[in-house]
């Protein structure tokens, strides 16, 4: 189980800097153009809007958007 654990923890922190990363000037406003294309076909799918969708996923996912 430590090593589930472990290797999960890992895989965590690894994709928090890639969200810290894509948040920083140049790739900001790309990783915004990438979430709207995949985002919003869901999100009219399902007929919400991002920010219900952000709600739903809770805080930490909603920082992603």
């Amino acid at each position: 189980m430590g090593r589930k654990s472990g290797s999960r923890a890992a895989s965590n922190k690894a994709i928090d800097e890639l969200i810290e990363f894509c948040n920083q000037d140049p790739w900001r406003e790309r990783m915004g153009e990438v979430l709207d294309f995949h985002m919003l076909p869901v999100c009219e799918k399902m007929g919400m809007l991002p920010d219900d969708l952000a709600r739903m996923l809770g805080e930490q996912a909603s920082s992603t958007f």
